[in-house]
Order: C-alpha cells, then structure tokens, then sequence
C-alpha cells in the first residue's frame, strides 16, 4: 500500500489526537503549571500562613510575625492539582498548664483550577499521611539535637547528635506525642546508611520551593 505525504500528514494529526485523549493528564498537568508562568501575577493566599509565587517562579511561605515558622514539608503534582503539606510550628497555650507550649501542626493545601480559575483550599490534617507525596529537605534548627534508635524518648541515643543548619532526609514519620513543652511527630531519618529517628520539632523544612522542581519530580 503506498501512502502519499498527505495521507501520512493525516495520520500523524489522528495518532496525536488519539494519544491527548489517552493521556489528558499530561496536558491537563502543564495547564496549571503554565498557567502560574505565564501570568507573571504576585499570587498571594492569606491562611494560617501566607503562601506566594514569586517573580522568580517558587513557591514560598512564610508568616508576618513572631512565634510561628512554616515550612513546606511535602508536595504532589497529579490530575491538574498541586498539593502541599505546610509544617507549621508555633507557640501556644495549654489548660490547665499555663506558659509556653511548642506546637507543630500540618495543613493540606490544594491548589487546582475549576471553570477556568485558580482555586486553593487548605485544611489542618489530624493523622499526616505522605503517601504519593515527595518530601523536601530537612534542616536542624537547634544543637546537640538527641538520634534515638527508636522514636520515643526512652529509645537508645545513636552514638552521635546533630548541629544547627544540618541537612537531614526524612523518610518517615511515627507517634504525634508531647516531649517537654513540645508537641510533634518523630521523623525517621536516613543517615549513616541507617533509619534513626529524631523528634520532629528540631527539623524544619524548605520556606521556598521552585516550580519547575514541582513539574519535573513528578
């Protein structure tokens, strides 16, 4: 059978057609994502903490004050929808126990587009769950911060601790308790070819992230 240079032109216009309708999740995904571009717009959600894209194309978050430290924990790209797990550590007040309590509390944030506007939800998260979800960097913010081999306070310290500004990777997470004035998962965290643990709220994550770091990790 011989084609002619037309017929194939049809062809190849019917084999794109019919693999965008297969796949619309991957045209669907760059639409929201070049959307965030191309509009070059300073977008700004006011929440528990305030979330931005900024002229230089990452995502930040941050709060206007005193006592609060947010951090971009996780993220997800799928089906058209971002979405972020926003670490948020403040300080807060407990009865009957007046004073100073360190709190670490976790949102989930969407970020989709519905009749053609961009939308954004977010929720406090009772149980965290990070399944599907590419977790951020860690980052110490104390010294001489405890490894355990187990993640309790009564776990068997590891034979070294870690320093302020340490960069951590954390894999897992276990057990929302109270440590002293503190509330806050224990991280698993990989290190010296091993899975410790450290308590959670002596690690914080990325304030800012780039969103092409978004669309090409997943």
């Amino acid at each position: 059978m011989i084609f002619t240079i037309n017929r194939i032109n049809t062809m190849k216009k019917y084999i794109l057609l019919y693999l965008l309708f297969l796949f619309p999740i991957i045209s669907s995904n760059a639409d929201i994502i070049d959307d965030l571009i191309q509009s070059r717009s300073f977008y700004e959600w006011v929440l528990p903490f305030t979330f931005i894209i900024d002229d230089n194309n990452n995502f930040v978050v941050f709060f206007e004050g005193s006592g609060n430290y947010p951090s971009i924990m996780a993220y997800r790209f799928d089906n058209n929808i971002l979405r972020f797990i926003i670490k948020k550590t403040y300080i807060g007040q407990e009865e009957p126990y007046p004073g100073e309590l360190f709190e670490s509390k976790y949102y989930l944030m969407e970020i989709k587009k519905e009749n053609g506007e961009i939308k954004i939800n977010c929720n406090i998260i009772k149980t965290l769950n990070l399944n599907n979800f590419i977790i951020t960097k860690g980052h110490i913010i104390d010294n001489n911060v405890n490894i355990r081999l187990s993640p309790s306070t009564s776990g068997q310290r590891y034979s070294r601790q870690l320093s302020y500004n340490d960069n951590v990777k954390v894999i897992s997470y276990q057990n929302y308790s109270r440590v002293n004035d503190m509330f806050d998962y224990w991280y698993g965290i990989e290190i010296d070819n091993k899975t410790l643990w450290i308590y959670g709220y002596f690690c914080h994550f990325v304030s800012e992230l780039s969103i092409e770091d978004v669309r090409n990790k997943n």
